[in-house]
């Protein structure tokens, strides 16, 4: 539904400072700033499918996890986000 004409997705894993950062990327169709403050809310659906609670169970998670979500747009041209998570350390083998 981003991307109704096709185009490029960028997906891109990173680890900054204690955080790991999961980015996407799209050149879609971009979301207005008013919206971008209430895409997470339950049942706040712009699209003609779904009931609206993916983003909003999204966000929770991450939030319950110790992380953030931040959302860049520009209208017309794409979107991007930016989904932070803190790093664990890997368990040490036995």
């Amino acid at each position: 539904e981003a991307m109704p004409g096709g185009g490029r997705l960028d997906v891109r894993l990173r680890r900054e400072r204690d955080e790991v950062v999961l980015s996407l990327r799209d050149q879609g169709r971009g979301i207005e700033k008013d919206e971008i403050g209430r895409m997470f809310e339950p049942f706040r659906t712009t699209g003609a499918m779904g009931t609206g609670l993916g983003l909003a169970i999204v966000f929770r998670i991450v939030r319950e996890h110790g992380g953030d979500i931040e959302v860049r747009s520009v209208p017309a041209e794409g979107t991007e986000v930016d989904v932070r998570l803190p790093a664990v350390p890997a368990p040490e083998a036995a």
